[in-house]
C-alpha cells in the first residue's frame, strides 16, 4: 500500500500539468488517482476502492489492484474446521477469498506416490481432497478462469481460458491458426465421456453437439476444433 501511495503521488503530479493544459481525459483520471491516494492513507486497497467501478482495469498497475487469495496454514488438528485464529481472520476478511491448509498433511502427501494412499490419508483426516487441489481451483475462480480439454489417441491437454470465451478464442489458446480459420467444434462433457467411455459411445449416444463461433464455452468442455488451414 505505501508503494501504491507513492505511485499514486508521482502519477498526480503528472496528471496535474496535463490538466492544467485543457486535457480532459488526464483531469478525469486525476480526481479518480486523488481519491485512490486518500483511500490508501486511510488503509483501503485501490482493489477495493474500484470495485464496481467499470474502469477498474485502466489501474491495475497498482499491487493492491492485484487479485489475492489468503492461505491460513493450522496445525494438522485443525486442518478440517480451522481454529480460533482463522475465525478471527473470517470475521475481519469475510469478503476476501481464502482457503484453510496444512503445510504439514501437505508435506506428508507429497511423499505418498500412490493415489489410493493418498484418498484414504485425507479420509483418515476427514478431508476430501488436497491443500493443493483446493488452491488451484481457488485461484482459478478468482483469477475467473476454467479449462477445456482436447483428447487425442496418444495424450490429453488441458487448457487454460478465461470464464466467458468463445469457442474461437478457445481454439486460438492451442494455435492462433485455430482461431482465424475456426469453422466449427464438436462439445461433448466429461461426465458423460467418463461414464459412457469414450468419444465414439458418447457420439453414438448423441451426446457430442456441434457449436459455432458465438459459443460460449463451459468449464470442463471436450473440444475437437474444425477450421480452414
Amino acid at each position: 500500500m505505501l508503494a501504491d501511495l507513492e505511485s499514486a503521488e508521482k502519477q498526480i503530479t503528472n496528471l496535474e500539468k496535463k490538466a492544467r493544459g485543457q486535457d480532459k481525459d488526464a483531469a478525469k483520471r486525476l480526481a479518480i488517482m486523488n481519491t485512490l491516494k486518500e483511500n490508501l492513507r486511510n488503509g483501503i486497497t485501490v482493489r477495493e476502492a474500484l470495485k464496481g467501478f467499470d474502469g477498474a482495469s485502466a489501474f491495475s498497475n497498482f499491487l493492491t489492484a492485484k487479485p489475492v487469495i489468503y492461505v491460513l496454514n493450522v496445525n494438522e488438528k485443525d486442518a478440517k474446521n480451522g481454529n480460533n485464529y482463522t475465525r478471527l481472520f473470517c470475521e475481519k476478511y469475510s469478503k476476501e477469498p481464502y482457503i484453510i491448509i496444512s503445510s504439514r498433511i501437505e508435506m506428508e502427501i507429497a511423499q505418498l506416490n500412490d493415489p489410493t494412499e493418498k484418498k484414504m490419508f485425507l479420509n483418515d483426516l476427514g478431508l476430501i481432497e488436497s491443500s493443493l487441489s483446493k488452491i488451484i481451483k481457488l485461484g482459478y475462480k478468482t483469477l475467473g478462469l476454467e479449462t477445456f480439454y482436447t483428447l487425442g489417441p496418444k495424450e490429453a491437454h488441458a487448457w487454460t481460458i478465461r470464464i466467458g470465451s468463445t469457442a474461437p478464442v478457445a481454439a486460438g489458446k492451442i494455435h492462433t491458426d485455430f482461431e482465424k480459420g475456426f469453422i466449427r467444434a464438436e462439445i461433448c462433457r466429461p461426465d458423460d465421456w467418463l461414464r459412457l467411455g469414450g468419444e465414439v459411445a458418447v457420439k453414438a449416444a448423441g451426446l457430442c453437439r456441434t457449436v459455432g463461433k458465438n459459443y460460449i464455452m463451459q468449464n470442463g468442455d471436450i473440444v475437437n476444433f474444425l477450421f480452414n488451414n
